[in-house]
């Protein structure tokens, strides 16, 4: 599109100011997870008895979600990740079976995941659990836009 000021002089330097404006509007547009990937860790302990509901806490730049999930057997390894995906927090709790001998029972675990690094702002979030072992499958567990000071 060519707006005439008249004369090629005006029309560079509103070419150049348009440049500059699409530039200075894409610097702005950032993305609510940038990075793309944040530091995550989890703790997990076997848990006997009823199971807490999954909940999320938020501090400035950091966000913590706590609950549990069963496993068919106890013999699992835990570790996380969270990334940006589309303009939402994607934190998963991956499952990892130790590959041992292990008892044929249902085993269930309390886990608590920090995510720091995280803007602030509102934010979508999904709270994955992807499991690696028999059956081999991922799920999504919540899926809750947070408020993080």
């Amino acid at each position: 599109m060519w707006i005439c000021l008249g004369g090629s002089m005006r029309r560079r330097q509103l070419r150049s100011f348009v440049l500059l404006l699409a530039l200075g509007a894409a610097a702005s547009c950032s993305s609510p997870t940038q990075p793309s990937s944040f530091p995550a860790s989890v703790e997990v302990v076997r848990i006997y008895g009823s199971l807490p509901p999954v909940t999320v806490t938020t501090a400035p730049g950091t966000i913590r979600v706590t609950g549990a999930i069963v496993m068919n057997v106890p013999c699992y390894r835990f570790t996380s990740t969270a990334s940006g995906q589309h303009d939402t927090l994607v934190v998963t709790l991956i499952a990892i079976v130790r590959g041992e001998i292990c008892t044929q029972d249902v085993a269930a675990f309390s886990y608590t995941i920090t995510v720091i690094g995280v803007r602030s702002g509102l934010l979508p979030m999904r709270l994955v659990y992807d499991r690696y072992g028999l059956p081999e499958y991922a799920e999504i567990a919540l899926e809750q836009t947070v408020l993080v000071p």
